[in-house]
């Protein structure tokens, strides 16, 4: 009997497994197939993988219906709990959401600082900034730390205690390691350059400060907004590129050893390729000078601020062809 019983748990791990991984492919019908398998096996994985999959199709619906069976078959997992009341606050059903964190809190083992985190977000989302920043106060879970600061940073700035917002966000970004999280502190740079902003300091020195903390996260989307929106430059002649752009690593560069070069995508609002190359290089200066290697125009758009809009991550080469 334990030698079958070794022999089942090994494979829902190994089901389990396979299912995350697909997850991670974006293969989210295979997903749902090892999600299948693994409920005939009565293993709880198996509603956590079927909502994530659900979810990565862009049906919360159906996550939000995948969970609410776990929860029912095994209700002393508090996973499915805390990301059934996340699908829930994403569709809008805000008591039903608290009510899955506080059923989540009564399950062993839980950790209290992540169902915090979310309770926190919650209450943000609904306008009780004030509940979210006694929230984000209590997560005291390391690994959760740097996102429950920057909610208390956004509840903060919310309540209008801006002063108080900056001072916490700046000594957070000080504090940060190269491993912290570079959403949330995105983020956090965020509300402080639209706090000095609000607050009057010259716009290309708040343009300076984005900037600088966009290498956190090159492509976060509210810091390029911000940018853009601080730039103001917009034009009738204004055209959507996607853009090739190819850097070249110079030989007195540390990683010249390593590689040659590499390549990244842009989509950048411009007049013409070679102005969307001026763009992109105002915010992404490396060592490595960049040229146009390919550029289509997808559409014009007069309506809309000038410069980047999308970045993709960098793939590096080792030989020149």
């Amino acid at each position: 009997m334990k030698l079958f019983e070794g022999l089942q748990r090994r494979r829902v791990e190994k089901l389990s497994q396979k299912g995350y991984e697909l997850i991670d492919a974006e293969e989210f019908d295979r997903a749902l197939e090892v999600a299948e398998e693994l409920e005939r096996l009565r293993y709880s994985a198996a509603f956590e993988i079927a909502a994530l999959a659900h979810a990565g199709k862009g049906d919360l619906a159906a996550a939000v219906r995948a969970l609410e069976r776990g929860v029912e078959k095994a209700p002393d997992v508090w996973l499915n709990w805390q990301l059934l009341g996340n699908y829930r606050s994403d569709l809008g059903m805000i008591a039903e959401a608290a009510e899955a964190y506080e059923r989540a809190l009564e399950c062993p083992d839980v950790s209290r600082s992540s169902i915090r985190l979310n309770q926190a977000i919650l209450a943000n989302r609904t306008g009780d900034h004030a509940a979210a920043l006694h929230l984000a106060g209590e997560v005291d879970d390391p690994e959760t730390a740097v996102w429950a600061a920057a909610l208390r940073v956004d509840s903060l700035t919310a309540l209008g205690r801006r002063e108080e917002a900056e001072r916490l966000g700046l000594q957070i970004l000080s504090e940060a390691g190269e491993e912290a999280d570079a959403d949330p502190l995105c983020n956090v740079a965020l509300n402080i350059a639209r706090i000095r902003l609000d607050r009057g300091e010259p716009r290309p020195d708040v343009r300076v400060f984005a900037v600088q903390q966009l290498e956190r996260n090159p492509g976060h989307n509210d810091l390029l907004a911000l940018i853009r929106d601080i730039d103001g430059l917009y034009s009738e002649t204004a055209q959507h590129y996607r853009l090739l752009i190819r850097g070249q690593i110079p030989e007195d560069h540390p990683m010249a050893g390593e590689a040659k070069g590499f390549y990244s995508n842009w989509q950048v609002l411009a007049d013409s390729p070679e102005e969307a190359l001026e763009f992109i290089r105002a915010i992404d200066r490396p060592a490595a000078p960049l040229s146009l290697e390919q550029w289509e125009a997808a559409e014009p758009r007069p309506q809309d601020p000038k410069g980047v809009y999308w970045r993709s991550g960098r793939v590096y080469y080792q030989e020149e062809d």
